[in-house]
């Protein structure tokens, strides 16, 4: 159930003008490399710049031991997360202005002791990082249709994806909420994940087929979580229908926590603004 997505990170050969008094730079480093970003956030199309189609940010990357420089422009116009695994930069790249109602998200992977080993996960609608960093839940669009959910351990070399839900290629961890593919899929924020990042939860709203009388996919809401063990991601509760709590009627998720033992859900509702809390506990299914 593994599928190896890598792609070798390709020069752009972009260029881009930022007023410097929107630039946030910023840098990573360890023994071995510093790694400079010419933009992290808001981003290359904040308030006042021009833009143009080939948007770029760049990575500078200096070789501390042979006191060399290497230069990697990136498709992006914001970079929300980066960091460093080892000799690995792990970045998150917005691809898609701040303006856009549904932004997408490539996520780069560079080997820095060996950049032909580099891999990238592209057209992300959503991702979330592990509190280790050590983890990457994502939503991946794939064209008409649901799109995959998956889990890839950044660690690993090479970089691996574990599909959780990915039609029409079969895969389906969910199977006691919905055996054929849905019309609709989202994974609903925030994502819990335990201290320790072994242990995870996330709430996913998806379309049976029917619709509401406006011609709205009509959505069921469901809670599962996640466990690690072997180096494999493994569900340890079986979707739990949360249709009582009105999710879509007035309620909203405010907190979603998980702890290794237990799934803690917390809601409001439209006539409350005292947080109701809810309990799961992690048991295999």
């Amino acid at each position: 159930m593994l599928s190896t997505m890598r792609t070798t990170l390709l020069s752009l050969f972009l260029l881009y003008i930022v007023s410097p008094l929107w630039a946030v730079p910023a840098q990573v480093e360890n023994n071995d490399y510093k790694v400079s970003l010419s933009e992290t956030l808001p981003g290359i199309d904040g308030p006042g710049v021009l833009l143009s189609p080939d948007a770029a940010i760049t990575a500078t990357v200096t070789d501390k031991f042979r006191s060399q420089q290497m230069a990697y422009p990136l498709k992006a116009y914001a970079i929300p997360a980066y960091f460093l695994l080892g000799d690995n930069l792990n970045l998150v790249a917005r691809t898609t202005l701040a303006t856009n109602a549904s932004p997408r998200y490539d996520f780069i992977q560079l080997n820095l002791s060996s950049p032909s080993d580099s891999h990238q996960f592209q057209n992300l609608k959503q991702y979330s990082l592990s509190p280790d960093q050590q983890n990457l839940l994502l939503v991946a669009d794939k064209g008409p249709g649901a799109p995959w959910i998956g889990i890839s351990p950044l660690a690993e070399s090479p970089l691996n994806l574990q599909w959780l839900y990915a039609e029409p290629a079969g895969i389906n961890l969910f199977k006691a909420a919905f055996t054929s593919p849905v019309s609709a899929l989202v994974l609903q924020e925030p994502v819990g994940w335990a201290a320790d990042s072994l242990s995870g939860a996330f709430l996913f709203s998806v379309g049976d087929g029917s619709q509401d009388a406006q011609g709205k996919p009509l959505l069921k809401d469901y809670l599962t979580g996640l466990e690690q063990a072997n180096g494999e991601w493994k569900v340890t509760v079986q979707p739990v229908d949360l249709s009582a709590y009105h999710f879509h009627a007035g309620a909203a998720l405010t907190d979603l926590r998980c702890d290794g033992r237990k799934i803690s859900l917390f809601l409001t509702s439209d006539n409350s603004t005292n947080p109701v809390e809810v309990d799961f506990k992690l048991n295999p299914p």
